[in-house]
């Protein structure tokens, strides 16, 4: 059998998502495999809808779970999340928490945050041990 140009090989039907570490059920393959094949293109508005609500409240409360770890006085360093890169790692103290909004103040000031202070996302935030008490 002649090769063909890698440009030129048949194409299958596109490969299916990976199932999730824990393994999907049968009931996710087919709703998966059902909307691959297109046969809910009608309800795919309704299945938008509800997907993006899910995953808001999901966030929401993953989001309320890291602010309940964190209070006035708590030490925390901040995680891979937060931005400008070189603020990763860096270590302090909640000096503030206003609603979804926490302020940090920096063990030492750093870049342009010269005050020390900062504003985050308590997701961007990892609660560790007190030092010298």
């Amino acid at each position: 059998m002649p090769k063909r140009p890698r440009n030129q090989r048949q194409r299958s039907a596109p490969p299916r998502p990976r199932a999730p570490a824990g393994g999907a059920s049968a009931s996710t393959d087919l709703l998966v495999a059902r909307i691959g094949n297109g046969e809910l293109d009608g309800q795919l508005p309704a299945l938008i809808d509800a997907i993006n609500q899910r995953a808001r409240i999901l966030s929401d409360l993953q989001l309320r779970h890291s602010l309940a770890q964190l209070s006035v006085g708590a030490r925390v360093r901040l995680n891979s999340t937060v931005s400008p890169l070189y603020l990763q790692g860096q270590c302090g103290e909640v000096h503030d928490i206003d609603g979804d909004h926490v302020v940090v103040c920096l063990d030492t000031p750093t870049g342009r945050f010269k005050s020390g202070h900062i504003g985050c996302s308590p997701l961007s935030l990892e609660r560790i041990a007190e030092t010298g008490t």
